[in-house]
Parts: C-alpha cells; structure tokens; sequence
C-alpha cells in the first residue's frame, strides 16, 4: 500500500453523505478508512439541515492522514424566521376577520322564511289528509253502491229501509252511508283549509316586498289544490 495514500476520516453527524471528488462514497457512517492515489482530492460532506463542509487533501503514496468534518447547523435568516410568524399571525386573525365580516340575518329576513316554510309544511299535510278522506268516502261510496246493485238484482225495492219492516241490514247500510258522508266532510274542509294555507304562503311573498321593500330573498312559490272524482292533492310550484 506505499502506491497510495491513506485517509481516516471522522464525519459529525453520521448520517452525512460523504463524497469524494463529487462522487458518494456509500451508506453514510461516522468514520471511514479510505485509500487515495497521489495527488489533490476535494473530500465534501452534507446533511439536511446542516451546511456543508469541503476540505481538500493532499495525498502523498505511503502516507495517512487523519480528518475530521464536523457540519455546523444551518443558520436561519431572520426574513426566513419573519415569515413563519407572519403566515401565522395571517392564520391566526383570518378567522376574526371572517367572522366580524359575516353579519347575523336581520329579524325581518329570517321570519318571512320560517312562515313559509310552516306554512307549506301546513299545505301539504292538510292536502295529503283531505286526499286521504276523499279517497276513503270514494271507497266506501264504491262499496255502497256495488252492495245496492246486488240487492236491487235480489229484489231489493229502493224504499224498501224507509219501510216500518225494514231489514236488519238496513242498518249497516246507513252506517256505511253516515262514514262515507262525514269522510267526504273531513275531505272537502281539509282541502279548503289547504287551499287556505297556501294562499297564505303565497301573500307571504308579496308581503315581504310591501313592508320590506325589494325583492324577496327566495323564490315565489305557487299552490293549487288539485280534486278529481277519485284522488285529490294539492300542486306546489317554485321554491321557497
């Protein structure tokens, strides 16, 4: 080994890259037993978050040498250390700043919305239960007159429950006929107080626009009840 040179070389923190004449010298460690042929040599060590050191070796054939780079920690500049603080301090009153600009709804734009909404909630629950009660007086009524067209094709006369003697069934007959009725009732007046409603809501809209000046902040919305010989409802039409 008197051809070449001889370096031991001791690199602070261990997990430093090592290269030698620009080239990595492996899996980085804290020391090392390297040969040199004769000549000048440019040994280089770097870590994250450390400067880098650069020594340069004069190698001599037979010789050994001893050396030792130590990588002092990185300096931060101060406008590097102002930044963070500034991005933080941003962070930190971008919160403030969004809550202070969002104002809290006026009284007079949020109860208009809450009315229509009860109100709508009150059209459609009474539309759906006058539906309910028309189409079960439909039913009974359907049933009722199916009964009469077997009792007439039995030899029923038509007056014959206004009889003094008038059948045990006559009875049930007029049950049926008193539940058909009043069901038919509930029907109508729940459709009419839907129809009610409704239009209710729909004044809303105008009325928001009359006190309050402008357009109203949602759309307008339209109801029309809706009752035919065998379903009934009621049609709501835009947005609320």
């Amino acid at each position: 080994m008197k051809l070449v040179a001889t370096l031991y070389l001791s690199v602070d923190p261990p997990d430093a890259e090592v290269l030698i004449d620009g080239t990595p010298i492996g899996r980085p460690r804290r020391t090392y037993r390297l040969f040199f042929e004769p000549g000048m040599h440019m040994v280089r060590a770097r870590a994250r978050g450390r400067e880098e050191a650069l020594q340069s070796l004069d190698a001599r054939a037979g010789a050994e040498t001893k050396m030792t780079i130590q990588l002092p920690r990185a300096a931060v500049s101060s406008a590097d250390e102002a930044a963070p603080a500034g991005v933080a301090k941003k962070a930190a009153t971008e919160p403030h700043e969004a809550t202070t600009s969002a104002q809290a709804p006026a009284a007079s734009a949020s109860w208009p919305g809450t009315l229509r909404i009860g109100g709508v909630a009150l059209t459609t629950s009474t539309a759906t239960a006058g539906a309910v009660f028309l189409l079960r007086a439909h039913v009974v009524h359907s049933n009722l007159r199916e009964a009469n067209g077997v009792r007439r094709a039995q030899g029923w006369a038509p007056d014959a429950c206004r009889a003094a003697s008038a059948p045990v069934s006559c009875a049930e007959i007029q049950g049926q006929t008193k539940e058909r009725d009043l069901l038919a009732t509930l029907g109508k007046v729940s459709l009419a107080a839907s129809a009610v409603f409704g239009i209710a809501t729909t004044a809303s809209f105008f009325t928001e626009v009359a006190v309050f000046g402008g357009a109203p902040a949602t759309g307008g919305v339209r109801l029309v009840p809706v009752t035919t010989g065998e379903r009934a409802g009621v049609l709501l039409e835009g947005a609320w």
